[in-house]
């Protein structure tokens, strides 16, 4: 049976690299710190800062930024209120989702009182505020791929990872008849530290079909550009955004910039054969499912394992992991959902709490 396996930041946070959402923006809001301490102001396409007084301590985390908010609170300008709400609401919920957060905000504008008549001062000003959510969600994204390619991935490797592949995936063992495709949802490239170890044993003619599709890009190849933005035309507001005709609303769907690689048509020659999917490090979330629900719901899906990370409490997240999986299938399709997700007593962990 191929093997279809779903690498997400989770993968990344297992080898101890600092990728995650709240990582960049502690590193961006150091960058911001750096400017104020040399030239007394900050300024770029996202925010603008005013302060007349070195900030001597550099920010620890999201949360040491925003309690010191009181202070300089005034001198702050915005250029769009999602940055500000992206720092809200990490420091309320520990996390962030910016792809999913753009989303909601698109979904403002459209509730704008006089958006439906084109030919309104409402209209125009709605469609102003949208280019300038547009604006600041691609400098970010500019500075999400300036972060992440200060991140060294070289030796960036786990026993304990290459024993689960070894163990469920097979991927070595001189017998190996199967196809294993690795779909890296990162735009880092951890998982390619793995494939020299993948390689054929010495004196097999044939070599095991492995392959990476870096489905969101890549940060170290030109041809294969970041894909930063929202997947979910499953949503019910997706029809009524196509239908207003102003294609400023579809400049962050994932499904456009899909069209820039061959990638999504290499995931989708790789399910025409029977897959067991592996989950190493995805949350499932929704803002890439229009692609999880075509692969899930697809008839030669055979199953669905997760790997789940495991607190130091005991608790882990599997059971999360299952609602989030769920989200990604049609009513009709639930009691096949339930068939297809391993259960937990024959799961394991793919990071532990430190």
């Amino acid at each position: 049976m191929n093997k279809l396996v779903l690498i997400g930041n989770g993968f990344d946070l297992a080898h101890g690299l600092e990728t995650s959402y709240g990582h960049f923006i502690t590193w961006y809001l150091n960058k911001a710190r750096t400017a104020i301490n040399k030239n007394r102001f900050h300024r770029d396409d996202i925010f603008e800062w005013i302060c007349e007084y070195q900030i001597s301590d550099s920010f620890s985390s999201v949360n040491s930024f925003i309690d010191l908010l009181p202070d300089f609170k005034k001198r702050i300008n915005y250029i769009h209120e999602i940055f500000p709400r992206l720092i809200q609401n990490f420091s309320l919920r520990k996390w962030v989702d910016i792809e999913s957060y753009y989303y909601s905000h698109v979904l403002k504008i459209m509730d704008m009182r006089g958006f439906e008549n084109k030919d309104s001062k409402e209209y125009e000003d709605a469609i102003g505020v949208l280019k300038k959510l547009n604006s600041v969600f691609d400098a970010l994204k500019n500075e999400l791929v300036l972060y992440l390619k200060t991140i060294d991935i070289t030796k960036s490797y786990e026993q304990n990872i290459y024993e689960n592949f070894n163990k469920y995936l097979k991927v070595y063992h001189p017998d190996q008849k199967n196809n294993i495709c690795f779909l890296n949802f990162n735009y880092t490239s951890t998982i390619e530290n793995y494939l020299n170890v993948f390689e054929t044993p010495p004196g097999k003619e044939d070599r095991r079909g492995i392959q990476v599709v870096n489905i969101h890009g890549s940060l170290k190849e030109e041809n294969n550009p970041v894909v930063f933005g929202y997947g979910d035309e499953m949503d019910p507001h997706y029809p009524d955004i196509e239908n207003l005709n102003e294609n400023e609303f579809l400049k962050n769907i994932k499904s456009f910039w899909y069209f820039k690689t061959g990638n999504y048509q290499a995931v989708s020659n790789f399910l025409n054969e029977p897959y067991d999917i592996f989950i190493f490090g995805h949350s499932c979330g929704i803002s890439d499912r229009i692609l999880l629900n075509s692969i899930f719901e697809h008839k030669n899906c055979n199953s669905i394992r997760i790997f789940y990370y495991q607190r130091k409490d005991g608790t882990d997240d599997y059971f999360e992991k299952t609602q989030e999986i769920s989200r990604h299938f049609k009513a009709e399709n639930k009691g096949k959902m339930r068939n297809l997700i391993v259960p937990f007593d024959q799961s394991c962990a793919i990071m532990e709490e430190k």
